[in-house]
């Protein structure tokens, strides 16, 4: 049986977290938790739209993954500046705060600005971000990792072999910044792939374009699929959907995306590599999966 790359990483790696020093005072983790609210989904998440909006953020994004669950994709004025410190600081322009129905209650989470701003290099400028969120909807409990310091999450992977944050998919290259964003907008717009387009923010002062994106491709290739992804790492009382959408880039006249290896390992970092229950074993195919679509959507051919 061929082993793949994600599963060989994973058994040399599987000591990893028991290696690393306990920092608790400065620990980082990928979730907030707000507490559980009572309600309809789509009555408490334009509650917190709102509330969103009179603490100074944006909407760019709002859907639905399933029939009982809601994400916000949202950005502001210091998620903006932040995004355009490094090379790829521009991953962490929008946090998500995610509705999920649990228990006859509203789980409500959020992505930790601090935690993916250390991931992404994003500077020291977002404690007042994660403030606001904490103020607007209540995300105050970290969850999802163990005791991580911001120079654990910054030069994160999760095992010997596998990405880190500069080993992305490369998914096309083109004569132009220009050219690069019309293969990205025409590409999602057909949605030949299962990809569709969920919001785009432009990165101020750089030539850089985030796209975040769903992928429904349960028909066509089932590993890479939002839905099956989510059915593996979308597990407990809390909920993990922030993990969505996936997000491209356009970087001058390139296109990438991170890896999943990279990616998903950064926001479950606590998941095991085999066991019966949730497992990257699950997701074996999923990494390659993803590069498959991805570069279907922004580089067919005829531009290679």
């Amino acid at each position: 049986m061929k082993v793949s790359k994600l599963v060989m990483g994973l058994v040399v790696g599987s000591g990893l977290w028991a290696a690393l020093p306990v920092f608790a005072a400065d620990s980082l983790k990928p979730f907030l938790a707000a507490p559980a609210q009572a309600g309809g989904i789509k009555d408490v998440s334009e509650q917190m739209k709102d509330k969103l909006k009179d603490a100074g953020f944006v909407i760019v994004g709002d859907f639905a993954p399933t029939g009982k669950s809601r994400v916000l994709a949202v950005t502001n004025d210091a998620l903006k500046k932040s995004a355009a410190k490094g090379e790829r600081s521009a991953y962490g322009v929008a946090m998500r705060v995610s509705l999920a129905e649990r228990d006859g209650k509203i789980s409500v989470s959020c992505t930790n600005p601090e935690y993916f701003s250390a991931a992404y290099h994003m500077g020291n400028n977002v404690a007042e971000t994660r403030k606001a969120l904490e103020s607007a909807v209540g995300c105050n409990e970290p969850f999802g990792a163990g005791e991580m310091t911001a120079a654990d999450v910054a030069g994160y992977h999760y095992a010997i072999g596998m990405e880190y944050l500069d080993d992305v998919y490369a998914l096309g290259e083109f004569a132009s910044f220009d050219d690069a964003k019309k293969a990205v907008e025409a590409g999602l717009e057909s949605n030949k792939s299962g990809v569709k387009k969920v919001y785009r923010v432009d990165v101020p002062g750089k030539s850089q374009v985030v796209y975040g994106v769903l992928l429904n491709t349960k028909n066509s290739n089932k590993d890479a699929d939002d839905s099956f992804i989510m059915g593996v790492l979308d597990q407990g009382d809390k909920n993990r959907l922030g993990y969505l959408p996936y997000e491209i880039l356009v970087s001058n006249n390139k296109v990438e995306a991170l890896h999943m290896r990279y990616r998903a390992a950064l926001h479950f970092p606590q998941l095991p590599m085999l066991g019966d229950g949730p497992s990257f074993f699950k997701l074996q195919a999923s990494p390659d999966a993803i590069g498959e679509v991805l570069t279907g959507v922004v580089a067919p051919k005829s531009a290679q």
